[in-house]
């Protein structure tokens, strides 16, 4: 089980997602187990999901 992350703010957390993109892909490049690939990609998925989450967070409020 993953340890949970707590961000005082959202730029930390985009900062630390971005990491994790960058991080996955690496490993990605690395692993040629088929159910690894998987995990990986689905990890990856997850990262990228909460990063689209958070800019579009972002942009509402800085258009209200």
């Amino acid at each position: 089980m993953k340890k949970q992350v707590m961000f005082k703010d959202a730029k930390s957390e985009l900062i630390y997602l971005r990491q994790k993109i960058n991080n996955t892909e690496s490993l990605l490049s690395f692993v040629s187990e088929p159910r690894l690939v998987d995990a990986l990609s689905f990890e990856l998925l997850a990262y990228r999901a909460r990063l689209s989450f958070l800019i579009e967070n972002a942009k509402k409020s800085l258009s209200t």
